[in-house]
């Protein structure tokens, strides 16, 4: 109520009290203040994403164009692109690569360049995006990625000189690996962004013990640790944090991570083999012998055996 209602409250009680003298002795309550761009940022942090462009001059005074694509919850570089003729029909093509239809985030922020038109917004629209183009002249309103922008400049392109869009290309890509797997961030603790997903991974195997005893065993005894043991219920042993072969004549050993990857060394046969993936819906144990045997065959036949 206002100091107008308590006023009329009053004088129905027999009280002649101005409304000016209400409103001197009323308790003023301050309203809590709406949500800032700030507080919108650090909430909905794990559903945002940011894009930008940003120019480099290579060594013959060419413009070549950069793009990155930046998740505000883990600070990863999720995209970094180079070309020298950034048009909306190309950024679209980079956001499809740079998010899975089922991985999207919910907003997408971006500044006010005439090159993200409509074939970008016709295409984060398809893709159930919601386009956040920040005010004009207001470039803090997309700090995270400009700073991250800021780093590549500091941290890879003031230490050397664009060739050309083959060269800048390489440049980037080397910088994301670093940027993602190895340099530190304070939002995240001062720890690595791959550091976090390690600890996403160990709060999913504290939740599924059954998959992460197969791929990860962190709990053998040391006798069951010991050369030519196998772990209870596999074929397999384990020691030095690599899958082994007990009994086996060539010393085999192997590494699997949680995507589906495999390395399979043969030091005898001389032979080291890299399988790449990004399957994290796979897992079948009952398969893993069958990819062994063909990693031997693969071994057998490169040596014409």
């Amino acid at each position: 109520m206002g100091s107008a209602a308590d006023n009329g409250e009053l004088l129905m009680l027999g009280l002649e009290v101005s409304e000016s003298t209400v409103g001197r002795y009323m308790i003023r309550t301050r309203r809590p203040r709406s949500q800032g761009w700030k507080t919108f940022l650090r909430n909905q942090a794990g559903g945002i994403a940011s894009i930008d462009l940003f120019v480099v001059r290579t060594i013959s005074f060419k413009l070549l164009y950069g793009l990155v694509i930046l998740d505000h919850a883990r600070r990863r570089m999720l995209r970094i692109a180079v070309t020298s003729n950034p048009s909306a029909e190309w950024i679209a093509g980079q956001v499809t690569e740079a998010f899975p239809w089922s991985e999207a985030p919910r907003h997408l922020i971006r500044d006010r360049d005439c090159a993200f038109g409509p074939a970008y917004t016709r295409r984060i629209r398809a893709m159930v995006i919601r386009d956040h183009p920040i005010a004009p002249r207001s470039p803090w309103q997309n700090g995270h990625v400009e700073r991250l922008i800021g780093s590549i400049r500091r941290e890879c392109l003031d230490h050397l000189v664009v060739s050309g869009e083959a060269h800048l290309r390489s440049s980037l890509k080397t910088y994301a690996l670093y940027y993602n797997e190895v340099r530190t961030h304070l939002s995240l603790g001062r720890r690595p962004e791959l550091s976090t997903f390690r600890d996403g991974w160990q709060r999913r195997r504290d939740a599924n013990p059954g998959r992460a005893a197969s791929s990860m065993p962190s709990a053998l005894s040391f006798e069951e640790a010991q050369p030519g043991k196998l772990i209870p219920g596999s074929p397999l042993g384990y020691q030095f944090q690599w899958w082994t072969f007990p009994g086996a004549e060539d010393h085999a050993y192997s590494a699997e991570g949680v995507f589906f990857q495999f390395i399979y060394v043969n030091p005898r046969e001389n032979v080291v083999i890299v399988k790449t993936s990004a399957n994290d819906g796979f897992w079948d144990p009952d398969k893993e012998s069958e990819i062994y045997a063909a990693y031997d065959a693969i071994t057998l036949a490169l040596h014409g055996q």
